[in-house]
């Protein structure tokens, strides 16, 4: 979860790598460090906090004009976010620097390791362990050291190093944690994401899992597990947008939520041909020897997954589950070769949801990843890959990435329902639905201000409930989310019919209620689940759209607000409604939208 970021060859380093962490701050801002690297030993920088804090330390203190240098924003995991446990960390000599992304877990073995040879770790922290075990293991070879050091770590990681015995080298290593290395002209990079690198280097790769690479100016050198030398396959590197500026919006979050209509239309580009599907993921055999598939994804992922779940039942005939990583790989999951295994995470480097491929590759399982990094670890090993296409997604809680995901797995459903000849109807409706979708959006978007309104009926809420059935079901799991990671309200998820089954004990005059109803088959049962909660004195919010409300017009089902009709696809809309609800709450209540308390953009520990 935190980031890494790091140049050789770069002068002077120190800027650059600032500019490297704030691309990467998403993945953590419990603190921020630097350490450089020069003929007269290492230079260290650090303090807790956001990167702000660090950006004023460096500005009363400049760095020497140093061409190599680390850096690492973080999440803690080991010990507070404190000064003292912000990373880098020295070796007891100063002779090297460190940065750790993951979890050592022979951490506490290790300590006691070392101070039986007379090291003392100053910080609550398992990386400190790092560095010492750096110094211990050194006999003049500083590759032979990181390679015994390694070996000597249990866990998952991911590393940077300077030494001042090389010190116009990093050394960076990586296992079962995310990081990537670049080059452009005569500087070398490594960065704990490959967007983080854009507008920096012109080609990257992701470090091939247990992996050592060795960056200097104007080249890189990468070793596997055994010391042998391999050859890095860098690739074009796309151009940097803007993505990474708010232009005239307050917050990245709302600014990706308006960004939605082209990313969405982005998204499904690739599955389009005319006025018909093209279908470049499965064979007509490939698809018909399957004879289920599971969905798997952390989070918002997860949600996306559910939704998934429903369109390939509904549109594949085939049996769906969507399953959470981290339960999926710790049981013996029932995945053979007849079993398609679905991938989501927006990164392509969730240590769950990559544990989980690997599990699923184990039994014999065909995988596919649907993801937003191409050159992630999760793309590169699942046997195919979808790109969702949505750009750099700068603000902690996902909309844009979230929604073409949903977008990329109705795809996903579509190719499979061609191929297997069930779909329902001609697949010319559906294209039809995919090419509506974005001006779908864009009228969501214009109910900007109802929905500004509506949320201050729940910034004074101890919970909030959100009820649907169906792919609405779906849509409401990630409205819940939503609300509570950016506004830190307590807020859950139900299917309508589940409510009234224990839960609705909970709900009492006053209590929001959001019920989102746009599946014209199933909005009369969804109007008596509202009428059920607006009897114990609940304050509903209704979803919905003007072809679906129609069977059952009603005053009693409380404030309601109309949303574009998208037929099969509209969760979609009432996603991006729910996502501009949940802004708008945290924004009134005045919660840091883009960087809430106590997560990161992407989890790369289990």
């Amino acid at each position: 979860m935190c980031g890494i970021f790091g140049v050789s060859g770069g002068a002077p380093a120190a800027p650059i790598i600032a500019a490297g962490l704030k691309k990467l701050e998403y993945r953590g801002y419990d603190s921020s460090g630097i350490a450089l690297s020069g003929e007269k030993g290492i230079w260290l920088c650090k303090c807790s906090g956001n990167l702000a804090r660090l950006e004023k330390k460096l500005a009363s203190s400049p760095p020497p004009q140093a061409s190599v240098g680390i850096g690492h924003t973080r999440w803690a995991t080991h010990g507070e976010a404190t000064d003292l446990n912000a990373h880098p960390f020295l070796s007891r000599n100063g002779a090297f620097a460190a940065v750790h992304n993951g979890i050592i877990e022979n951490y506490a073995s290790l300590k006691t390791f070392l101070a039986d040879k007379g090291f003392v770790l100053q910080s609550d922290t398992d990386s400190e362990i790092v560095p010492m075990l750096l110094e211990y293991f050194y006999d003049g070879d500083v590759v032979k050291a990181v390679l015994n050091t390694l070996s000597a770590l249990e866990g998952a990681y991911a590393l940077a190093i300077v030494s001042s015995y090389a010190p116009d080298c990093i050394f960076a290593a990586r296992k079962d944690s995310a990081l990537s290395i670049g080059s452009a002209g005569g500087a070398s990079f490594v960065s704990s994401d490959v967007p983080a690198l854009g507008g920096l280097a012109e080609r990257s790769c992701t470090m091939p899992e247990q992996s050592v690479a060795v960056l200097r100016k104007g080249e890189i050198l990468l070793f596997d597990g055994n010391g042998r030398k391999t050859v890095p396959r860098l690739l074009p590197l796309p151009s940097n947008n803007d993505d990474a500026d708010k232009g005239a919006f307050p917050h990245f979050m709302l600014k990706e939520i308006f960004s939605q209509p082209r990313c969405l239309a982005d998204a499904a580009a690739p599955f389009l041909d005319g006025r018909l599907l093209k279908n470049e993921l499965f064979t007509d055999e490939e698809a018909k020897g399957f004879n289920r598939v599971k969905l798997i994804g952390c989070g918002s992922a997860f949600h996306a997954g559910v939704a998934g779940k429903y369109f390939i039942e509904r549109l594949a005939a085939l049996p769906a589950e969507a399953e959470l990583a981290g339960e999926f790989r710790y049981r013996d999951a029932l995945s053979d070769k007849n079993t398609l295994t679905v991938f989501v995470s927006q990164s392509g480097e969730t240590a769950d949801t990559l544990l989980a491929l690997r599990h699923a590759k184990d039994r014999g399982s065909p995988t596919l990843a649907v993801v937003n990094t191409p050159l992630s670890s999760i793309a590169s090993e699942a046997d195919k890959t979808v790109h969702t296409r949505a750009g750099t997604e700068i603000a902690v809680a996902t909309t844009k990435g979230y929604t073409t995901q949903v977008l990329c797995l109705f795809a996903v459903a579509l190719l499979l329902g061609k191929a297997r000849g069930t779909l329902p109807a001609p697949e010319e409706s559906y294209v039809q639905a995919l090419l509506e979708l974005p001006q779908a959006v864009e009228s969501v978007l214009g109910l900007n201000d109802r929905l500004k309104a509506a949320a201050k009926a729940v910034c004074g809420a101890q919970s909030v409930f959100f009820i649907g059935r169906g792919d609405d079901y779906a849509a409401a799991m990630e409205g819940a989310l939503k609300l509570k990671e950016i506004s830190y309200i307590n807020a859950n998820a139900y299917a309508a019919g589940e409510l009234k089954h224990g839960t609705i004990s909970l709900v009492e005059t006053g209590t929001p209620v959001v019920a989102l109803a746009t599946d014209k088959s199933l909005f009369r049962k969804t109007a008596s689940n509202i009428e059920e909660v607006k009897a114990r004195g609940a304050d509903t919010l209704l979803l919905t759209t003007a072809e679906a409300s129609a069977c059952c017009r009603s005053s009693r089902l409380g404030n309601t607000i109309l949303l574009p009709h998208c037929r099969e696809l509209g969760m979609i809309p009432a996603s991006v409604s729910l996502q501009l609800l949940a802004y708008y709450a945290a924004d009134a209540l005045g919660r840091d939208v883009d960087k809430p308390r106590n997560l990161a953009k992407s989890v790369t520990v289990e």
